[in-house]
């Protein structure tokens, strides 16, 4: 009796010890965050903010990425300096990202990919990548390719979301210091063929961060291709964070190049620590004007939200209600009908990280 009575001690021992380790090793994680807008020391002027991560090695030093967009498991990543300079390389004829040398190189098991260790390999995922070309009304279509690594794209490169301004002229965010010069800005290559199909889009240095839709290109003697000056190189890639510490936190940079540098810490998908969904078990409209909804306790969790709009897409009149309660009376709505989800949230070092969503309930307001 004494040996099964140890024994169960012993187990919900090594149970509590087995948990506290899994927690601190999520303690000594970080959750990454999209690009968001922090104020400056002035206090009246904000400025875009990156999250910076360590992910491969390139001439024996550890390469720093941008975080351009964090959606789950996927993680959007720009190298935050130029890796080294190349042209865009092509066979004489239409320009286009599926037949250029730069690519080949990005891609080759003896090329770019020999930064990474085979681990880091497996978790770059490969991505569908779409290629144009511009023309004098907007831009065209060519064909898409599937890589691992490739060249943003202007797209990319004014797109808000990922941090960036829309416009096509100067944005302080697009500036870098040149490969093998600190001291001047990199002009990097772009993966969008300029104008005419002969010539590259590139980043420019004629004001920090402005875009050129064409740079000029000759043809290489007796080589049938095409030479592009030569420019820096930014590579982007799209990264599965599926596995704890696949790649290293070390801190953030803002749009004006400074950089925050921390202790790398191990990086943690927002996934990993989600907590399950709750089900709603109750959505009526029992009173004048009012619906009640009510949903399952979920434990270890910090508070629910409640999301009501007037279409199955949520797109009109959407909103949102934030409670720690299991329980929330809607009141003075319209006639006509709603539909309702529910998610819970747990915080993470003061992050809110959110479940999936519910099955939509919907609601017709009648009285």
């Amino acid at each position: 009796m004494k040996r099964v009575w140890l024994k169960c001690v012993m187990g919900v021992a090594l149970l509590v010890i087995m948990g506290s380790m899994s927690f601190s090793a999520h303690a000594a994680s970080k959750v990454l965050s999209n690009p968001r807008q922090v104020a400056t020391n002035f206090g009246y002027e904000k400025q875009t903010q990156w999250d910076l991560v360590q992910f491969g090695t390139y001439n024996y030093k550890p390469i720093m990425w941008r975080v351009l967009k964090v959606n789950g498991n996927d993680v959007f990543l720009m190298s935050e300096g130029v890796m080294f300079k190349s042209s865009f390389y092509s066979k004489s004829g239409p320009t286009s990202w599926e037949k250029s040398g730069i690519r080949s190189y990005l891609n080759a098991g003896m090329g770019f990919l020999t930064s990474f260790n085979s681990t880091e390999l497996k978790y770059i995922k490969k991505t569908k990548v779409y290629n144009s070309y511009k023309t004098q009304s907007g831009y065209a279509a060519q064909n898409s390719t599937i890589d691992q690594l490739y060249l943003p794209s202007v797209a990319e490169v004014t797109n808000t979301s990922f941090g960036f301004k829309r416009a096509l002229d100067e944005d302080v965010g697009r500036c870098t210091p040149a490969f093998n010069n600190p001291q001047e800005s990199a002009a990097w290559l772009l993966r969008t063929v300029g104008k005419g199909q002969n010539t590259t889009c590139v980043v420019s240095t004629q004001s920090c961060g402005d875009i050129l839709f064409g740079d000029m290109e000759e043809e290489e003697p007796n080589t049938g291709y095409v030479y592009a000056k030569t420019y820096d190189i930014r590579p982007v890639l799209h990264l599965n964070i599926q596995k704890t510490g696949i790649c290293k936190y070390v801190g953030t940079v803002v749009a004006k190049g400074r950089k925050t540098i921390v202790k790398p810490v191990n990086v943690i998908s927002s996934v990993a620590l989600a907590p399950k969904k709750t089900a709603i078990t109750y959505c009526r409209n029992n009173k004048k004007k009012t619906v009640t909804v009510k949903w399952k306790k979920i434990s270890g969790v910090k508070g629910y939200q409640v999301v009501y709009a007037k279409n199955k897409a949520f797109t009109k009149a959407k909103k949102t209600k934030t409670v720690t309660s299991r329980s929330l009376a809607l009141k003075k709505l319209r006639k006509g009908t709603y539909y309702f989800k529910v998610r819970c949230y747990r915080l993470y070092n003061k992050k809110k990280i959110y479940s999936g969503y519910t099955t939509v309930r919907t609601v017709r307001v009648k009285k």
